[in-house]
């Protein structure tokens, strides 16, 4: 059983690589080339158009260039800028040869100003040059699944190898807002970067994602992402933006300026007006509780789960609880069985389930009896103690029956 329930648990993981179900065949009228707009919680799919259209994502690159600097490097590592992103075209802040600044620093000036050489410099950092973190930047795309990407550098800039798709874009994003150090990074609308030692005016930096500030476009909930801008690839903007307990990403690609943010708030708009998001299992909350004997053990999920369903219809969930047949003892933390789930449109997840109490008896092992029961049962070490016991027993009051016997057949003689 306990094989049974790892590969279980295996093949619902490989599962979760594969797209997500889309909900929405409708939605608002977009004028970009490319669209997807994504429940955050849940991977879902709520809107999409030509979602897996091969198209140059421009500086939103920078969204994964953040997240594996975020991962490779600490905050108040020291970055000594070389000579190669002196000559990045496009949006800069400037940087000098020989020039120290922080990774946090470079964290900011890459993801508010766009800036080019910013991305350029922490490249070479953590791989030597543009060229070997690329070959990072495919890496980690891969492992989150995207299908159609394929990135030559870490700012954008435009080159007919370097592209993505607003399907592997939004998966990009969503596992980067995982990362609190990057949701605040892209949610800051001011930044200032103090001297340095080749700089003596502190850099003041804004966030030119507008809908986060800018009067006539500031979108209520927003919480980042990036926009990009190169002539060949147009406009785009990854958006996110959480209201309730509903946290939605937004990815328009190949846009004209004065549409970029209008098909993006009316993605969001889309989201929020017409879908809900609701959280059927909580990490913090049992979902059962195991009957050991007199002993009540509670059992909590791995990870919190969420389903999304349209306003206009109720949602249905079917909970499947399975626990291992056989175990020894109950240890914290030990993946004791899983919930299987299954929604009314047909989704299904599996999901771990861990005990928040040990159990444990040198006498006893424990056999599952259905409905969140187990029940003591001796275990095979102490049964052949028993019975090795019940033997010597058995011989040691046969030899006395057979020593009176001989006792009283001698007396008789006598």
């Amino acid at each position: 059983m306990k094989k049974s329930i790892i590969v279980i648990i295996l093949v619902s993981i490989l599962l979760n690589l594969l797209p997500v179900k889309a909900y929405a065949d409708g939605g608002p009228e977009i004028s970009s080339e490319a669209a997807i707009l994504m429940n955050m919680n849940t991977g879902d799919i709520l809107y999409q158009k030509n979602a897996d259209e091969k198209l140059s994502p421009a500086s939103t690159t920078k969204i994964l260039t953040a997240m594996i600097v975020i991962e490779k490097c600490k905050l108040d590592d020291v970055v000594t800028v070389g000579k190669i992103p002196l000559y990045e075209d496009g949006s800069n802040i400037a940087l000098n040869v020989g020039e120290k600044l922080t990774v946090k620093d470079l964290l900011y000036a890459m993801m508010l100003e766009s800036a080019n050489d910013a991305a350029s410099a922490l490249a070479e950092h953590i791989s030597g040059s543009k060229e070997n973190f690329s070959k990072l930047m495919n890496e980690k795309a891969k492992s989150l699944g995207c299908k159609a990407s394929n990135f030559v550098n870490p700012n954008g800039l435009y080159d007919d190898n370097h592209y993505t798709t607003a399907s592997d874009l939004a998966i990009i994003t969503k596992k980067a807002m995982e990362n609190e150090v990057f949701r605040k990074i892209v949610s800051t609308v001011t930044y200032e970067i103090p001297p340095t030692n080749k700089q003596p005016k502190p850099r003041k930096l804004y966030n030119r994602n507008k809908l986060l500030s800018y009067p006539g476009y500031k979108y209520d909930g927003i919480t980042g992402v990036k926009n990009g801008y190169t002539e060949k690839s147009k406009n785009s903007l990854v958006a996110s933006a959480s209201r309730g307990s509903m946290n939605l990403i937004s990815v328009i690609l190949k846009a004209e300026h004065s549409s970029v943010y209008k098909d993006s708030k009316a993605l969001l708009d889309y989201g929020f007006n017409n879908f809900q998001c609701e959280k059927v299992l909580s990490m913090d909350t049992a979902i059962c509780n195991l009957n050991v004997g007199n002993i009540n053990i509670p059992i909590y999920p791995t990870k919190d789960f969420y389903i999304t369903s349209s306003k206009n219809d109720k949602s249905v969930v079917y909970k499947k609880l399975v626990f291992e047949d056989d175990i020894k003892k109950i240890n914290k933390d030990m993946n004791i069985g899983y919930v299987e789930i299954t929604t009314k449109y047909g989704g299904k997840e599996i999901i771990p389930l861990t005990p928040q109490k040990e159990y444990s008896s040198v006498l006893y092992t424990l056999k599952y009896m259905g409905h969140s029961t187990y029940k003591k049962v001796l275990s095979p070490a102490v049964k052949a103690l028993i019975i090795i016991a019940v033997s010597f027993l058995v011989l040691a009051i046969t030899l006395l029956i057979l020593s009176y016997y001989k006792k009283c057949r001698k007396r008789k003689q006598a």
